[in-house]
């Protein structure tokens, strides 16, 4: 099972971000996948998926906030990815370390990668950007759209397709 826990979006801040997406120059990720991962997981046995539910069933934080902080890159000069950035980062990120100790704690391995929290909107070739698209970069650098109620997180399972990736609920834990 490929598992991934996230925050979605909800309705009110997907409609933001479509309208922020509008003219995007660059064929976009299929809006019904947007998230914000809190943890990426990977490839693992059905039964460590349950005890991993099962840790992240005791995750318990306040409801707060989070708003969208404009669009960026992530891959330096031969960027791999469009992105929506998200804050507030301190909310974010504790309810991210949280969700890494329970992965942790079902046995699953937890790479030590930086949280930066974002929304994934298009998957790019690894090529600068090229004079639409950097334009598009800057009028949208610093938009901001929020804030969002954060209303909970769910653990998913993805499953890779030739037409895209396809995300299904497997927990929910509301806050």
């Amino acid at each position: 099972m490929r598992l991934f826990v996230a925050l979605p979006l909800g309705e009110v801040a997907e409609d933001a971000l479509a309208r922020i997406c509008e003219d995007m120059p660059v064929a976009g990720v299929d809006e019904e996948t947007w998230h914000i991962t809190l943890h990426f997981a990977g490839e693992w046995p059905e039964r460590m998926a349950e005890d991993f539910a099962d840790e992240l069933a005791r995750i318990h934080v306040d409801p707060f906030a989070w708003w969208i902080e404009g669009v960026d890159l992530f891959g330096g000069e031969r960027p791999r990815l469009l992105h929506a950035k998200v804050g507030p980062p301190a909310p974010l990120a504790d309810l991210s370390r949280k969700v890494r100790s329970a992965a942790r704690a079902a046995g699953l391995e937890v790479s030590h990668r930086r949280f930066v929290p974002h929304v994934t909107l298009a998957r790019l070739k690894g090529q600068p950007p090229d004079a639409r698209l950097s334009g598009w970069i800057a009028r949208n650098l610093t938009t901001k759209a929020g804030p969002f109620a954060a209303e909970g997180f769910g653990l998913y399972l993805s499953e890779l397709r030739p037409e895209g990736a396809r995300h299904t609920e497997i927990m929910w834990q509301p806050f």
